[in-house]
């Protein structure tokens, strides 16, 4: 992650969280300022860590924890624990 300290407005969207991205959160660099989807948000489908990266992300209204869910016309609904879901793709 030390890699990424030079870049700016860096958004994220990813299947698994660790407290590795807090401090590109903390300096700046990953703030999801410029995405079209879910601006502002950081989104994850779950988080793996330490009690410090649970307590940030409790604190922390950027954070958004997204899961697909499957129904009776397969994967099509969405969980959120912060967000509106996004419009789904045609069929």
């Amino acid at each position: 992650m030390a890699c990424l300290a030079d870049k700016k407005d860096l958004g994220m969207h990813t299947g698994m969280f660790t407290e590795a991205v807090i401090p590109l959160i903390e300096s700046g660099v990953l703030n999801s300022r410029l995405k079209t989807l879910l601006p502002g948000k950081i989104v994850s489908s779950f988080c793996f860590g330490t009690r410090k990266l649970y307590d940030y992300i409790t604190t922390n209204s950027r954070w958004s924890a997204w899961c697909r869910t499957r129904d009776g016309n397969g994967w099509s609904a969405w969980a959120a624990t912060s967000a509106t879901p996004p419009a789904m793709p045609p069929k």
